[in-house]
């Protein structure tokens, strides 16, 4: 995605050059500390990387039709938007039994849908859902589709509920879904590169954003299996920043030729207004 332009004016005005619409889509194992004595091939780009990449969510098609329209993975962002309505929970580990919990002090009523006839989730979690009153589980089914209008506004009006034993199908009116039935750290591009643990998560070292590469720095939802919020994403972000800036004086790339532009490609005038 393109930055913000007081945020390219800054990039730009460090030494760097954000690259708008471009996706990783290759990483290459460098040698540790560069040979800063002769000329990399690609010195300015792999002098040092900070990854900053997300989660990817387990959904079904029709529920990325409606993800932003009621169908939601996030129960503590988007939960506050459903005070006072019923929802529907799909899932039965750690994530959904905590996202139940999470929704049950706003919506009127939780339904969690669990494929199992039983939760996986640990028992002090288990326990404390159980025994909530307008909490409601329907084991033994899976959501076969998300149901909801298109015109005029685009919403879910419920689910299709399938009995994994019978096959039997029912519909169960909600006002939201909530997708918890997993989560996988979006880091493919970087197996066999970087040292990652069973989940896919990549490794850093202890209160540091260092991976097993030097100069490669990871942050955010690649690295943090428990919160994956934002707000600790963004934290971990700005100890890469520091990490990286270190990391770049200790080990300045070799210098390369200046790249000629045609111009500023951010709106030409003054940043933050005045003549």
């Amino acid at each position: 995605p393109t930055p913000p332009v007081g945020c390219r004016a800054h990039i730009c005005m460090a030494g760097a050059m954000p690259q708008a619409g471009e996706r990783l889509r290759e990483i290459h194992r460098f040698s540790p500390g560069l040979d800063h004595n002769r000329p990399h091939p690609h010195a300015h780009e792999a002098a040092c990387k900070i990854l900053l990449s997300l989660i990817t969510f387990r959904v079904r098609l029709s529920e990325k039709t409606f993800k932003g329209f009621g169908v939601s993975t996030n129960a503590i962002f988007d939960g506050v938007f459903y005070r006072d309505e019923e929802v529907v929970v799909v899932g039965g580990g750690n994530t959904a039994v905590q996202a139940a919990l999470d929704l049950s002090n706003l919506a009127s009523k939780v339904t969690v849908v669990h494929r199992r006839d039983r939760f996986r989730a640990e028992s002090i979690l288990k326990d404390r859902l159980l025994s909530k009153p307008n909490v409601d589980v329907i084991w033994n089914h899976a959501i076969d589709e998300v149901i909801g209008d298109h015109e005029p506004n685009k919403w879910v009006t419920g689910v299709r509920i399938r009995d994994v034993k019978t096959g039997d199908v029912r519909e169960l009116p909600t006002h939201g879904l909530f997708v918890a039935i997993g989560h996988d750290p979006a880091t493919a591009l970087f197996r066999g590169v970087l040292d990652m643990d069973e989940a896919g998560y990549i490794k850093v070292d202890p209160w540091s954003a260092k991976t097993s590469v030097p100069g490669v720095l990871a942050a955010g939802d690649v690295i943090d299996p428990m919160f994956r919020q934002a707000v600790t994403a963004a934290g971990m972000g700005c100890i890469a920043a520091r990490e990286a800036e270190k990391f770049l004086i200790e080990h300045p790339p070799a210098p390369i030729a200046p790249v000629q532009s045609a111009g500023p490609w951010w709106p030409v005038g003054p940043l933050h207004g005045g003549g």
